[in-house]
């Protein structure tokens, strides 16, 4: 047997490796052949199973009707259905049989059957522990006359012959032909393929589909945007990678139905995990390399970026006694029943992906193998070019019915505000969209997973203004105002993320009391101002206002930076604390006003001198990267010096 896999090899390539393979294997046989030599035992004997007047005789009821059936060309049903009437025809011939000798080897030709072998060695054995005989040793046993007179055992031995002999005239006329006349059952030559028909989108509800028949094989197969990667299939094993998984994996389904019998039925580039099924819905032969044909199809069909389609053919041979063979293309079952190989191959028309042999005889040449490397290539060419007529085509496009999956990057020292305490941000941008967000802490990778672009570009949209990556312009629709205040309201613009639309920003009009216009919970359409230096958000409602009328609107020009000295006229108070005031000395940009600078003398508490959304002069005093210093004592004291 020979099985593996293949980076779309070629044949030298295949050739070679089988070759080297060979080489290695032929040093253990020899090892094995030796101790055989030192050690082994003398094989017995076996028994031949039919009796040659009895063969005889069965052959020639037999092969005339055989060598009929396989040259008419028949379906396979029709073909199996005429076998079987040839063989009860040659049953009853011979059950009529008044000949002793050819009553004598239908009973020998049941006894020896092994399984028949052993149910009377067990009869033997119980008779002499009834008699309270002693029983014997093996050697002994194993050489007992097992006879047995009865019509039954005639019956079921000539049943047994008749089924053993016509396999072998069956496979000898089918060699014949192949041989004699390059013609096989069906009609083929020895290098047709049966002809292909392919249909991609048969079923209404799945991602991909395609229904395939090759001959009187068909497959159904079904191709699923599983999700993530974390929907791939988990592997385990004995191997130090064995907590592994696949991203693409296939099922394959052959029920009785397909066969026409009843029973029980029973990477990084790419980011999706992909389930292929392949449902048999009739076979004869090579319904594996049917599905490799069916879920490339369906996988086509559902969008998956396939960068070279490929096909799967099974390759079959016929071995002749003086060393000739033949090699037979894209077998029937027939052919693999009667046959001596089926070697799997699967590819596109230059190259090998997977493969496997399953062979009946002792052993091939390596020419042999090249072979039908050579004619499995050509047969893959002739599939390929059938699944190129597909009507009708793959859509080729990812189907509506799929899940979105999109991969990016964020900065790492981002991953803490997206994630939020407890996770709560991420969380609240999963129930918000209804999506899947994941994040990989060791590379920053995020994973939005969803079952609409929509849906995706919204968690995408959220995360970015999670972690600040927006510029000014942005415009945030139906955001939740979570704070009214004084001076302005916030507005939650995604998961966790609020922004001040200061009192200025709300209307065209100065809105004079805020509480009274707004409160918690109304939606608002704002506009990205600004994202300071400290995350935060400064938003417009006014500048949303005047971009739906159809006015221009542009980002606020860049403010010139402050210098130490500075005076602020009428800057805005924004907040007052226990220890002073911050004032707004640029959009969005604040510094404190502490108590001990308020005034010449000192003034315990900032309520004292001012309210929020006063607007007082100011001096810039220090400059840092963490906080900016403000006096107003300082210029009180210029204007008494002054003065």
């Amino acid at each position: 047997m020979i099985e593996g896999l293949g980076n779309f090899l070629t044949n030298d390539e295949m050739l070679e490796a089988v070759g080297a393979g060979s080489k290695a294997i032929a040093e253990t046989c020899r090892a094995l052949e030796r101790l055989q030599a030192e050690v082994g035992k003398a094989k017995r004997q076996a028994i031949p199973p039919v009796g040659q007047q009895l063969q005889s005789l069965i052959e020639s009821v037999a092969r005339p009707h055989v060598e009929a059936i396989l040259l008419a060309s028949e379906a396979k049903m029709k073909m199996s259905a005429q076998l079987h009437a040839v063989k009860q025809q040659t049953l009853q011939k011979l059950q009529s049989t008044e000949d002793p000798e050819l009553r004598e080897q239908a009973r020998q030709a049941f006894q020896n059957q092994e399984k028949t072998a052993q149910k009377l060695r067990e009869k033997h054995r119980q008779d002499l522990l009834a008699a309270e005989t002693v029983l014997p040793s093996e050697g002994e046993e194993a050489s007992l006359p097992l006879l047995d007179e009865s019509e039954e055992a005639l019956n079921e031995g000539l049943s047994d012959a008749v089924g053993l002999v016509m396999k072998a005239v069956v496979s000898d006329v089918l060699r014949q032909n192949a041989r004699d006349d390059g013609r096989r059952p069906d009609g083929r030559s020895l290098d047709g393929v049966r002809r292909i028909t392919s249909r991609a989108s048969v079923l209404p509800r799945t991602h991909g589909s395609s229904l395939f028949t090759r001959g009187e094989t068909q497959a159904l197969s079904v191709a699923t945007w599983v999700g993530s990667s974390t929907s791939a299939q988990r592997e385990d094993g004995m191997q130090l990678d064995a907590d592994s998984a696949k991203n693409f994996y296939l099922q394959y389904f052959f029920p009785p139905s397909c066969v026409g019998e009843t029973g029980r039925v029973g990477g990084d580039d790419f980011p999706y995990t992909i389930r292929v099924e392949s449902t048999i819905t009739e076979s004869n032969g090579s319904s594996s390399m049917a599905s490799v044909c069916a879920g490339c199809l369906a996988m086509q069909d559902a969008g998956v970026p396939v960068s070279r389609p490929v096909a799967g053919v099974a390759m079959g041979l016929l071995l002749f006694s003086d060393g000739e063979h033949r090699i037979l293309t894209d077998i029937t079952g027939f052919e693999d029943g009667h046959g001596d190989m089926d070697f799997k191959t699967a590819g596109d028309d230059k190259g090998i992906t997977a493969f496997q042999m399953d062979i009946k005889v002792e052993g091939i040449t390596l020419d042999i193998l090249a072979d039908a490397l050579d004619k499995a290539q050509h047969a893959r060419r002739q599939v390929l070019k059938a699944m190129a007529q597909c009507s009708p085509p793959p859509a080729a496009t990812l189907s509506p019915l799929a899940p979105r999956i999109l991969k990016f990057t964020i900065p790492n020292d981002k991953i803490s505000a997206m994630v939020g305490p407890g996770g709560k941000v991420i969380k609240a941008i999963q129930q918000s969209t209804n999506c899947t967000v994941q994040v990989d802490s060791t590379t920053s990778v995020v994973e939005i997973t969803a079952d609409s672009e929509e849906k995706m570009a919204l968690a995408r949209s959220q995360i970015d203004t999670v972690i600040g990556n927006v510029h000014p312009g942005h415009i945030f629709r139906d955001c939740k105002v979570v704070r009214v205040e004084r001076f302005g309201v916030f507005a939650e613009v995604a998961p966790g993320k609020d922004g001040l639309v200061h009192q200025s920003e709300l209307d065209f009009q100065n809105v004079r009391d805020v509480a009274e216009s707004y409160k918690e919970g109304d939606l608002l359409d704002v506009m990205l101002l600004e994202v300071q230096d400290t995350g935060k958000f400064a938003l417009s409602r006014k500048a949303v206002l005047q971009k739906d009328a159809g006015q221009d609107w542009s980002p606020p020009p860049e403010p010139e930076p402050l210098t130490v000295g500075e005076v602020i006229k009428e800057a805005r108070i924004v907040s007052i604390t226990n220890f002073g005031c911050f004032v707004e000395v640029r959009p969005g940009k604040q510094g404190l006003l502490h108590n001990s600078q308020l005034a010449i003398e000192y003034v315990n508490s900032a309520w004292d001198l001012f309210e929020e959304g006063d607007k007082v002069d100011v001096k810039v005093m220090e400059l840092s990267s963490k906080r900016i210093s403000l006096s107003r004592k300082a210029l009180l004291m210029e204007a008494q010096v002054a003065a």
